[in-house]
């Protein structure tokens, strides 16, 4: 089963990057770099609701499929859906993440997630079963 981190921004920021990430158009470098473009990144991320599906893996690898809800500071929503591919040193630390992510402006009205703030419940629908 995969396990979700959501909601722990402090566990992703300390264990699960190593010391430079390439975040779709920006490469950064360096830890305190990281950890300022995320903090930032998920403060402009309001009411953030995260699935993941895990797609394959082997070895140190992982791809998974997501989808997120989320607004901005306007109350503009958006769901951001893609793939993620992670692969792991051996201290299980993120050495390489490759993703393909799309914002997609959507209603209030069209929003699929909607589980209180926090994980998402176990018993909530997958995106496949949401038919995202």
């Amino acid at each position: 089963m995969f396990t979700s981190y959501e909601g722990d921004e402090h566990f992703i920021r300390s264990a699960l990057i190593k010391e430079c990430i390439v975040y779709r158009n920006l490469f950064i470098n360096g830890r305190a770099k990281i950890e300022n473009f995320l903090t930032q990144k998920w403060a402009s991320e309001h009411e953030y609701r995260l699935i993941k599906e895990l797609w394959a893996f082997e070895g140190n690898r992982i791809a998974v499929r997501f989808a997120y809800e989320w607004h901005n500071d306007k109350g503009e929503w958006f769901r951001s859906y893609g793939n993620e591919n992670w692969e792991f040193d051996e201290q299980g630390l993120m050495q390489k993440r490759y993703a393909s992510i799309n914002d997609l402006a959507i209603t209030e009205a069209e929003r699929k997630f909607h589980w209180p703030q926090g994980r998402r419940p176990d018993d909530y629908a997958s995106l496949s079963e949401l038919g995202l």
